[in-house]
This record gives structure tokens, sequence and C-alpha cells, in this order.
């Protein structure tokens, strides 16, 4: 099957720097395409977001925190003062349980998120964005997930994978994670191998023998969660949400 590749994407474009199919609509019964803008005015957005928060001041909601020109529609996830506040929004059926999206074909997905805070000392916090079995949950890791990562671990935008509850492959971009600013983060899956980019650069690639099986099916999810401190209402905020699989 050919494919092409594109590039030079922006944050409010269609395109990504991953493989697409040249006849898009040749299997139209198929082929998913998801837009989330969050411009509805709710939390639930346009494709019915499931969302949950613990801990004084931990909340999920509509927000214009660092809304401008490009990024219109935001919905954060503040994580409170509690030392372990939570806040998570996904896509997940009522048991918590991640629906909706199976780790297979061809899949390119994108989330352009931006925090309010940094890791210091005493004041902790770690972001999970992407595809998971549990996108309601509040421990870093999972049973099975494909995501960046923003923790004590790194100053840098993180990818991580878990397979069968153990953490199979860590990834490293260049990106140093900064407060306030937006962040595109891509990933593209093919022939059964996964591919990331953090602001359109080249984080890495993932083979399949260290992804969960192909056609597991996964959720989607942005989780906010605090690890030490009450001085610092860490935040998470997501601007765009887009995904095709074909």
């Amino acid at each position: 099957m050919a494919v092409a590749i594109l590039s030079n994407m922006t944050s409010g474009g269609l395109t990504a720097p991953v493989a697409l199919l040249d006849t898009p609509f040749s299997r139209p019964s198929t082929r998913i395409d998801i837009r989330e803008e969050f411009m509805g005015g709710s939390v639930a957005g346009t494709i019915g977001w499931s969302f949950s928060a613990a801990g004084t001041g931990a909340a999920v909601g509509v927000t214009n925190t660092y809304a401008d020109a490009e990024h219109s529609g935001v919905v954060g996830a503040a994580v409170g003062t509690t030392a372990t506040g939570r806040a998570t929004f996904g896509t997940a059926n009522g048991s918590g349980v991640g629906v909706g999206f199976p780790l297979a074909g061809t899949i390119e997905q994108r989330w352009v998120v931006a925090l309010n805070a940094l890791n210091a000392v005493g004041e902790t916090f770690f972001v999970k964005v992407g595809l998971t079995n549990s996108p309601a949950s509040s421990v870093p890791n999972a049973t099975n997930a494909v995501w960046f990562a923003y923790s004590v671990n790194s100053l840098y935008w993180q990818v991580e994978s878990y397979v069968s509850g153990s953490l199979a492959r860590t990834l490293t971009s260049t990106s140093l994670v900064e407060v306030g600013a937006w962040y595109t983060l891509d990933m593209g899956f093919e022939s059964g191998v996964a591919t990331f980019y953090v602001n359109n650069t080249l984080v890495g690639s993932i083979p399949g023998s260290e992804l969960p099986a192909y056609g597991t099916v996964l959720g989607q999810s942005l989780r906010a969660v605090k690890t030490a401190g009450t001085g610092v209402t860490a935040a998470a905020y997501a601007d765009k949400f887009f995904y095709t699989r074909m």
C-alpha cells in the first residue's frame, strides 16, 4: 500500500509528519477521523470525554488559560493542593477501562498540550498524554499504554510504552518542558511500529515487540497527578486532539 509523508505542520493544521494513505477514502467503512477542538463550552467536548478529579482544588474544566489566537478552545486538568491530588479526562467506559482506540491499522494521532508548572524540590507531579487501558487512573504506570510523559524522571518530554504492566521502552526527546509553552505531541502507527514527534522533531520509534499487542483496544487519556507538596496547583492543558485510523 502506497503512503506519503507530510511535514511542515502547524498546531492547528491537519497534516502530521507520519504516514498517510495516498487514497484516504478508499476504505470509508474502516476510516475514522476525530477532530476535537474543545470548543463546545463543555468538558465533554464533541466526543463525550469522561473526566474525574480528587483532592482540594483539583478540577477538570474548560478554561481561558493559555488561550490565544492559535489555541482558542482549551480544557485544563488541575491537581489542586492536596499532596495526592489528581485530575484526568479520557475515553473510558463506566468501569474506567479504555475504549474506542484499537492499536491497529494506520494511525495518526496528535495532542496539543501545555503545562503551568514544573517539578521542583518538594513539589512534584506527573502528566501522561496518550493511549492507555486505564484513562481515569491516577497511577504513573499502566497495564498497557503508549503515551507522552512529563515527570521527575526528565526535564524533557518522554515517550513510554507499557506492556502487560511493565515499562517496555522509554524515549527521551530534545524538547525541554517549559511553563506556558504549547507542545504538539504526535504519534504515528503503521506496520506495527510507532513513531513519535514533539513539535515536528522526531523523538524516535518503538517496534511492535515493545508495544501493546497489535489490536489491543485502548482509550485516550490526559492525566495530571500530584506526587508531593501542597503549595503548587500544577495543571495540564489540552487545546486539540486529532486522530485518524485507516
